[in-house]
């Protein structure tokens, strides 16, 4: 199935969404953002992760994928960039397009959703980052890889 965009759907059993498995060379810098956290989310899924929430607006910030794993509150940002060596030679990695600042806004936003959804006893909260890596082919880009760095903020 094509969507109005030119993006062809791949069937997934979660009755929450679906996942595109290739984006169109014209998709926006919205849409490849999409593409790139529905993969993310797959990929927590499959890794067991119980997912709270997606694109929650709180104190002025966008938190990409709220999650819950064991005793965990898991709030990942999710960045995705192409899997082209000399473009990540010279632009870096995606985790590192997250500055101080970026840091501290989803420090602050991650307070304001565990203050409004109420925090569990004994739960504590952490800051990954998730890098998706899309590579072009003939009929547009496809994930080429995914990379969980999980506890990111604090190194």
């Amino acid at each position: 199935m094509t969507s109005s965009i030119g993006v062809r759907w791949r069937a997934f059993t979660s009755r929450f969404y679906r996942v595109p498995c290739v984006l169109s060379c014209l998709a926006t810098t919205k849409e490849i953002g999409q593409f790139g956290e529905s993969h993310a989310t797959l990929y927590l899924r499959q890794k067991g992760y119980r997912i709270r929430g997606r694109n929650s607006k709180m104190f002025g910030h966008e938190l990409d994928i709220v999650a819950e794993i064991g005793r965990e509150f898991v709030f990942c940002e999710v960045k995705t960039r192409s899997s082209d060596a000399e473009k990540v030679k010279k632009y870096g990695r995606p985790a590192d397009a997250i500055d101080k600042a970026q840091r501290n806004h989803i420090r602050h936003a991650a307070a304001a959703y565990l203050a409004e959804k109420g925090r569990k006893k004994h739960m504590h909260a952490r800051f990954d980052v998730i890098e998706v890596y899309i590579t072009p082919t003939q009929n547009g880009y496809v994930v080429e890889r995914i990379c969980h760095i999980e506890d990111a903020f604090r190194h």
